[in-house]
């Protein structure tokens, strides 16, 4: 019995190093900075958000074996609130943000899927930046950004827009951020 105490023990205290590692013990910290410009290449989605991330890796392949560009940073837009909105009627956007040499390559090269491109202008944005280590740090950023922005927006008075997740591999970082834009009295 004592054996078997010892072993759930150290897989207890195993599973919160490593979620520990993955995030949970960080804090989000909300700043204000400028973004951008991004070049974005991207498909629409509406549906569950969770659908995006199939969005993303469907932009990435397509990429990759039409113009052998390889992006090392991905994105999600999301314009609807989730807690408003119905889940199959939430609009967002997924793909990945290449230079600006790769977006006029992968334009040229045609690739199978019809990819939307656009340039995101440079921007001033309420930023929380968290590390990425695994899928679960992208959940805890989740968990620790969005209230954090969502508090940030409504105690500065700004309108909400969209919120935008970049995930920088090279980085290892995450960044959720909301676009600063002044209510109209």
């Amino acid at each position: 019995m004592k054996k078997i105490l010892i072993a759930l023990g150290l897989a207890l205290l195993a599973l919160v190093i490593y979620l520990g590692y993955s995030g949970l013990f960080i804090s989000a910290n909300i700043v204000e900075k400028d973004l951008g410009p991004y070049h974005l290449v991207y498909l629409k989605h509406k549906g569950d958000y969770k659908g995006i991330r199939k969005v993303q890796m469907d932009v990435y392949q397509a990429i990759v074996k039409s113009s052998k560009a390889k992006p090392t940073i991905g994105f999600g837009i999301y314009y609807d609130n989730p807690a408003k909105v119905a889940k199959e009627k939430l609009r967002s956007e997924g793909g990945c943000i290449v230079s600006k040499e790769e977006f006029n390559k992968i334009k040229k090269a045609k690739p199978k899927i019809k990819l939307l491109f656009k340039k995101l202008e440079s921007s001033k944005y309420a930023v929380s930046e968290f590390p990425y280590k695994n899928n679960f740090s992208v959940l805890f950023g989740i968990l620790k950004s969005y209230p954090k922005l969502n508090e940030y927006q409504k105690n500065k008075g700004y309108k909400q827009t969209y919120s935008i997740e970049m995930y920088d591999v090279p980085n290892k970082k995450l960044i959720f951020a909301f676009p600063i834009v002044i209510k109209k009295k």
